[in-house]
């Protein structure tokens, strides 16, 4: 990591040729929902289930395929990612295959953007901005068609259920939004 230039202390894990992580640290496994660093390798499918990495473009799962599946050719430099309320720069660093190691390793890092530096960073604001902007118009068209369900008397789905949850993200977005006002005030 030091030879890429990236902080070692950041969250990091390494991804086999499988998605399989064989690999990570204590503050990656925080976020993956572990107390500590478990034994690896963990097969992909439950990593998977913890990965807390999501964009405008991509589920967390389709997100993590991206990382796990994807060539040295289509992946970005950087991926921007949420997770919570927070932002985050994801490196993918892809080694390939050597005596040393039999399989292709795809490190990961994930480096958190501070509050600040999303507003002043024009990419993450851009990133960040997205992301709320996706939020809110999923939830807004998911109400309107739970609405338009309930009026229609269609049966069949839990709709207060779903409303619920459609709900619960506008919160989210309501909550990061009044953190960054929180952080504009105490600034200005």
């Amino acid at each position: 990591m030091d030879a890429a230039g990236w902080n070692s202390s950041l969250p990091h894990g390494a991804l086999d040729a499988s998605g399989a992580l064989v690999a990570c640290n204590d503050r990656l496994a925080v976020l993956l929902g572990f107390k500590d660093a478990p034994a690896t390798p963990i097969p992909a499918e439950l990593v998977v289930e913890h990965w807390p990495f999501f964009n405008e473009h991509d589920s967390s799962r389709a997100l993590f395929q991206k990382i796990a599946k994807g060539s040295v050719a289509n992946l970005p430099d950087v991926l921007w990612a949420e997770a919570g309320l927070k932002t985050y720069r994801l490196r993918v660093r892809v080694f390939a295959k050597s005596a040393q190691r039999p399989e292709a390793v795809r490190l990961v890092v994930a480096e958190l953007v501070r509050r600040g530096d999303v507003l002043q960073d024009k990419p993450s604001r851009q990133a960040l901005f997205r992301s709320l902007s996706h939020e809110i118009r999923t939830s807004i068209t998911a109400l309107k068609g739970y609405l338009d369900m309930m009026n229609s008397g269609e049966a069949g789905v839990d709709v207060p259920a779903r409303m619920g949850h459609a709900l619960k993200r506008l919160e989210t977005v309501v909550k990061r939004l009044d953190e960054f006002r929180n952080e504009l005030e105490v600034e200005s």
